[in-house]
């Protein structure tokens, strides 16, 4: 079937409508309760006695939990579909996220936290593999730009909520870093009962198509579909831009949580003659301007038709910002290079993923993608428990940064020596 580009536009703009807004949000939800570790830690930790190393290891270990079963998950969504699945991940991780307001050591921590990643495991992926069920491959890359700007806004609304609850909530003589995550852990239940009945398992049920659009999409969506044969699995495992692609995202992870988990940390010992809500504010400044960031280099890279040399300089830059600073005694100063190294790292993800999927065939790119999400997401784990390690060995809340740097010069590296191997004919 046929249609026309005006219809076909129509099309996809009622998917958009009725498909991204909701899956923003549920990742929004799924980032705050992955992330507002680092907020509570301003104050849990001095109660729990958690030092910044052991802190690294409680934050990083939800990324062992989330690896060790993301493919099983996202398995068990094929077969049972997104509806019932994306349900129960939301109301099973807002359940492990309550949980963690009632912990009494350092231990109990370590556990939930390993249990929410276990939780959370394949949703991120699977909620990819649910976009590819409703976009033709051409407005993919788009939807999922969209949905991945959640990292980013989870901050921007995550920074000041989570401050002011630190700040102002101590109901019934419970701790307000305890309020924090049954707050917060709340929304993951309530919206995983919503899921049950909003979402859709493929376009045959979605109601605001018409007979006429579902068949279209469904013919659309069928031609693009690519079948993966055994024995192409071992090649694309081995390939050494696949590995490099991987060592790259790792980088950017490595960076990405190292920051995002110490970051509230940081700034409360540099700005701390100012209460909680004005950190929290002042801490929404680093995200906004990543996600203008975010956009602008999307744009330009587009635009440009050129993703390598965007990538590797975005990594020196990222490197120059948390160089800046270590090297800053001014809280301006220290605040800008905080800036400048997350608006690097982050922007770095959507021309990452554009050029990893024009670099690999049709036929590579989805055990590709997963093998590089994959590999990359241990950089969650790397990231946070080295930073924790060096803050403890050398006392100073920024210690980790040279040798977070010297990872992301290995990520420019590596994308690099990728983008100048010679892609098969």
């Amino acid at each position: 079937m046929q249609v026309n580009q005006e219809s076909e536009k129509r099309i996809i703009g009622l998917i958009r409508l009725h498909i991204i807004p909701f899956a923003l949000l549920l990742y929004i939800v799924a980032f705050l309760d992955r992330v507002n570790l680092g907020y509570a830690a301003i104050v849990m930790n001095p109660d729990l006695g958690i030092s910044a190393e052991l802190f690294g290891f409680i934050s990083g270990i939800f990324f062992i939990g989330y690896l060790i079963f993301e493919v099983p998950s996202n398995i068990i969504m094929q077969k049972v579909g997104a509806r019932i699945w994306i349900g129960r991940i939301m109301i099973s991780w807002g359940l492990v996220a309550v949980l963690m307001g009632f912990v009494q050591s350092p231990e109990h921590l370590i556990v939930l936290r390993f249990l929410l990643g276990i939780a959370e495991a394949g949703f991120f992926p699977g909620m990819i593999w649910y976009l590819g069920t409703w976009f033709p491959h051409r407005y993919l890359a788009r939807s999922i730009a969209l949905f991945s700007t959640a990292i980013v806004i989870s901050n921007i609304i995550g920074a000041p909520l989570s401050m002011y609850i630190l700040d102002m909530v101590n109901w019934g003589s419970i701790a307000a870093w305890r309020w924090l995550f049954i707050i917060e852990g709340i929304p993951a239940i309530l919206f995983g009962l919503l899921s049950l009945l909003i979402l859709k398992n493929r376009p045959a049920d979605a109601g605001w198509l018409d007979s006429d659009q579902k068949q279209w999409l469904i013919l659309e969506l069928e031609s693009g579909t690519v079948k993966i044969h055994p024995h192409r699995l071992v090649d694309i495992l081995t390939d050494t831009k696949v590995l490099l692609f991987s060592g790259t995202y790792f980088a950017v992870t490595v960076g990405m949580y190292a920051i995002i988990f110490f970051l509230p940390t940081l700034s409360s010992s540099f700005l701390h003659n100012l209460d909680m809500r004005a950190i929290g504010l002042i801490l929404m400044i680093p995200y906004i301007v990543t996600l203008i960031c975010m956009f602008l280099v999307s744009c330009h890279s587009d635009l440009k038709g050129e993703r390598l040399y965007h990538i590797v300089i975005l990594f020196f830059i990222a490197g120059a910002g948390l160089t800046l600073d270590q090297l800053a005694e001014d809280p301006i100063l220290s605040l800008l290079g905080i800036t400048i190294a997350l608006s690097g790292i982050l922007s770095i993800i959507g021309p990452f993923w554009s050029y990893v999927l024009s670099q690999l065939t049709p036929d590579e790119q989805p055990v590709g993608v997963a093998v590089i999400n994959s590999i990359g997401n241990l950089g969650g784990f790397v990231g946070p428990v080295i930073t924790g390690y060096l803050i403890s060995l050398f006392k100073t809340l920024d210690s980790g940064w040279p040798v977070i740097t010297f990872i992301l010069c290995l990520g420019a590296v590596m994308i690099f020596m990728a983008g100048k191997m010679r892609t098969p004919a």
